[in-house]
């Protein structure tokens, strides 16, 4: 979306908080609070006018996420074949077939349905490049057998653009979901910060270089860590030589017998994350495609691992 905290309608809005129950003096309330708002810019100590603001919600405040939450909440009933992911004002339709042209009918049909959707709410699609983009996911032989057709979708009469990588919510993301781009991505930048810290490691001591790492490099590579675990060895030989590398530019001239300690290996700080990610998935304190990914078997009989094991469902 474009501009989308920006171009929320307060009638829209209120009538929506109203289907959702709230009535009477808390409607009012929140007429209030939306209403009769303006806004004012200084320039080099000149005011300009003041003028009201029909539209938007108030940023900055802990009511305006949630407002637009509600706002965009029933965006899904538009759509027929499709599913949909939003994380606030990113929005991922998508749907599955063998076959390009019923991909290319069901998201035709989905499309110009939420293009309506958008207009009746007075919200506004962002069509710029790398904004609202096309891919198509598969394995290389499938993708293979569509001889190089592309789909052919718009919005209003603007033409989508087809792309072979997108960056969402900071993963990187490719058609075979092989995680080459976000790997060469990730990689890329945390080496570039690896290589900032060797050049001013001189003028800072053990201790605040070490919180350079934990607070700049490491998390470049246990962001998601989930999916990084599934690497292959050559990659995840990289990120520990990596490692080792910003390790010996924190120790450097380094009198600190602890600090090797507390540098704790990547790998092992993204199996405790996934250890833990599992034990929240088999105590259901996940999202629901979650709830039923792991069982818990427990025997009585002796085995060489006796006792409870944890089986993934496929």
């Amino acid at each position: 979306m474009s501009k989308a905290f920006d171009t929320i309608s307060h009638s829209v809005l209120l009538e929506k908080l109203s289907r959702y129950g709230i009535q009477d003096n808390e409607l009012n309330w929140f007429t209030d609070y939306l209403f009769l708002r303006s806004q004012i810019v200084q320039f080099k100590g000149v005011l300009s006018e003041t003028n009201p603001v029909f539209t938007g919600v108030p940023q900055g405040s802990i009511l305006g996420p949630l407002l637009f939450l509600i706002y965009f909440n029933d965006v899904h009933k538009s759509l027929c074949h499709s599913k949909i992911i939003t994380y606030a004002d990113d929005t991922v339709i998508f749907t599955s077939s063998k076959v390009l042209d019923a991909i290319q009918h069901n998201l035709s049909e989905d499309i110009n349905s939420l293009a309506s959707w958008f207009r009746d709410n007075e919200l506004i699609i962002n069509l710029k490049k790398g904004k609202t983009e096309v891919m198509l996911f598969g394995t290389a032989k499938r993708l293979s057998g569509f001889d190089g057709k592309e789909l052919n979708l718009s919005v209003n009469g603007s033409r989508i653009d087809m792309t072979t990588n997108y960056k969402y919510l900071g993963v990187y993301l490719d058609p075979s979901l092989n995680l080459d781009m976000h790997f060469y991505k990730t990689y890329k930048k945390a080496a570039g910060i690896v290589n900032l810290l060797r050049r001013i490691r001189s003028n800072t001591d053990t201790l605040s270089a070490e919180r350079i790492y934990r607070a700049m490099i490491m998390p470049i590579f246990t962001y998601c860590g989930q999916i990084t675990l599934s690497w292959p060895e050559t990659r995840r030989c990289q990120i520990r030589n990596l490692e080792q590398r910003s390790h010996r530019i924190i120790l450097q001239n380094s009198k600190c017998l602890n600090c090797e300690l507390r540098l704790s290996s990547i790998e092992n700080f993204l199996k405790k994350k996934a250890c833990l990610f599992v034990f929240d998935c088999l105590k259901g304190n996940v999202c629901s495609p979650f709830k039923d990914c792991f069982n818990l078997l427990i025997h009585d009989f002796n085995t060489r691992n006796s006792g409870a094991t944890i089986a993934c469902r496929k």
